[in-house]
């Protein structure tokens, strides 16, 4: 018997519209039988941040129920979090069958509750199986001992039935507005889904912050550029997502010479290319809990820098390739929060402290003088600079809902970041002294943009609607002459552009 404390139930599923309404169905039935129900359409409001409450969600859970269906088993975002609580031993993990489809390796012997027939008996069998939710005590359900035999109906009966169920999943309206997570990302805002990841609204905004709003979104075909891609320098490392993990994956400028450098039953993301042009920094969850790792563009000397340091994200080497910067809850495991070390994974310091809030995605300037980074400390998520040592933090924004991914131009004197709704973020560049805000996409979803080797460019990920996979684009950093260039079967995000 197992026993795990917490204060709700967590419910994991796709947001796709069908898993989305069936899922808002089962949160809203189980308050009715007295649970309280975590999910991400109620439970993340505007200016947080989608990996770190998620996280904090799944710590706090009794019970974890995880919709099955065939897009959300092929879900980074379900997948991650299924992970995180099986490794961590967070909650006990209930599996619900919405709709046929293969199960991870996980799930495969764990005991599902069927839904696809008849919803109200197999309520009834969660909520026997469910913990009390007075109590705190969660019993280990049974295993599988057998494959169950499939119930044989007569054609009539058979074509009833069917006609209630698709009845009663499918005919009810949704009950909230889509949002998709965006930890892109955990969590990132993982994406297809995006996290992370993902943020609200402060008044007082710097001077000289109006948006132009002509359409310069991406084109439903490709663009010709000014100058061929393949004649950029460098090359791009970013998240691949690759038989059900985000891996790390790396190309030349145009798309060219893709390459898959990691290859684990794992989520390794945020990667980062150092100034040497041979050192991949990364987060990995390989060993239960993200950590931060370095490796060569080789994909081999793979080491990892922290250990015991709570959950760690978004690591950038210093321009002059001796240290680290990343975020990191610490020991506490509490709020994300930027902290610095050097290239080997010593003489770890916290530079940016906020105690109630959280502090995202860091990037250095190119001179290494001073750093950006998204934090909710003045209560919504902004853009910040500070001094590399973390002091002298001040904002750079006051825009609705920004993500987390930003980079300098080479030379210093812009930011490039993404902003807006779940579904239709968009790509702007800031001056670095907080005036000159410019959009330059304006439709799609578009995220986490970084500036080529010569400022002339930008790679960011982009998708045209929540249900389709993120791939990687370029465009000017006007913001003209947008062109798709992956073309995979897999999600391609968090594109970062290095030597």
């Amino acid at each position: 018997m197992a026993q795990f404390e917490g204060q709700h139930v967590f419910i994991s599923y796709r947001q796709i519209p069908q898993d989305k309404r069936f899922a808002q169905r089962l949160a809203e039935d189980l308050r009715l039988a007295g649970h309280t129900v975590w999910i991400d359409v109620e439970g993340i409001g505007l200016g947080d941040a989608w990996n770190v409450e998620i996280q904090r969600a799944l710590d706090d859970c009794y019970a974890y129920i995880v919709v099955v269906s065939p897009e959300s088993m092929t879900s980074r975002w379900v997948r991650n979090e299924l992970l995180y609580t099986l490794n961590n031993r967070v909650a006990q993990v209930y599996p619900v069958l919405f709709r046929t489809a293969k199960l991870p390796p996980e799930l495969v012997g764990v005991q599902y509750v069927d839904f696809r027939v008849d919803y109200d008996a197999a309520f009834r069998q969660l909520l026997t199986a469910l913990p009390d939710p007075m109590g705190t005590a969660v019993m280990e359900p049974p295993r599988k001992t057998a494959a169950k035999k499939p119930v044989r109906w007569i054609v009539g009966g058979l074509i009833g039935l069917l006609a209630v169920s698709l009845a009663l999943i499918f005919g009810l309206p949704a009950l909230l507005p889509e949002s998709t997570p965006t930890p892109e990302a955990v969590a990132p805002p993982p994406a297809s889904e995006s996290p992370t990841e993902e943020p609200g609204e402060t008044p007082g905004a710097p001077p000289d912050t109006e948006v132009p709003t002509e359409e310069t979104g991406p084109p439903s075909g490709a663009t010709p550029a000014e100058n061929p891609l393949s004649e950029l320098e460098g090359r791009i490392v970013y998240a691949c997502f690759i038989n059900g993990y985000d891996q790390i994956c790396m190309m030349n400028p145009d798309g060219s010479n893709q390459q898959q450098l990691t290859d684990m039953a794992s989520t390794s993301w945020y990667p980062s290319l150092g100034p040497d042009g041979e050192t991949i920094v990364f987060s990995s969850n390989r060993t239960g809990i993200f950590e931060i790792w370095s490796m060569n563009t080789q994909g081999t000397n793979l080491r990892r820098l922290t250990q015991n340091l709570g959950t760690n994200y978004s690591p950038s080497i210093s321009p002059d390739g001796e240290q680290i910067i990343f975020t990191s809850t610490g020991p506490e495991n509490s709020h994300q929060n930027v902290w610095i070390m050097d290239i080997d994974g010593g003489n770890k310091e916290q530079i940016i402290f906020c105690e109630d809030c959280d502090s995202l995605d860091p990037e250095w300037s190119p001179d290494g003088s001073m750093i950006s980074f998204s934090s909710s400390m003045g209560g919504s998520f902004q853009l910040y600079v500070a001094n590399a040592d973390g002091t002298d933090p001040h904002r750079l924004t006051a825009i609705n809902a920004m993500g987390g991914r930003n980079d300098w131009s080479p030379d210093g004197t812009q930011i490039t970041f993404y902003a807006g709704v779940s579904g239709s973020k968009q790509i702007y560049v800031i001056n670095t002294d907080g005036t000159n805000l410019r959009q330059l996409t304006t439709k799609w979803d578009n995220k986490a943009a970084s500036f080529s080797e010569d400022g002339e460019w930008l790679v960011y990920a982009s998708r045209p609607d929540t249900e389709s996979d993120n791939a990687l684009w370029m465009m000017h950093p006007d913001g003209t002459d947008q062109q798709q260039v992956t073309f995979n079967d897999h999600p391609d995000w968090q594109p970062r552009w290095g030597p």
